[in-house]
């Protein structure tokens, strides 16, 4: 067995960019699925990919969080 230290831990992924806008994925009268996304490019991006795939919407900005 091999005891790591914290000291020797590399955390990944907790002090990136802050989240600009989160996309909530409609079917049927329910919110199924979230995309989060970190720049205007990404949201009409993820739109254009996934929007056919779904009923509806709706698109949260960082000042509706």
């Amino acid at each position: 067995m091999v005891m790591v230290k914290a000291t020797q831990v590399e955390y990944i992924g907790f002090s990136g960019s802050e989240t600009a806008h989160v996309i909530i994925w409609k079917l049927l009268d329910k919110k199924i699925a979230k995309t989060i996304c970190y720049t205007a490019e990404e949201v009409e991006e993820q739109l254009k990919l996934h929007a056919w795939k779904f009923d509806g919407y709706e698109v949260l900005s960082d000042e509706n969080f």
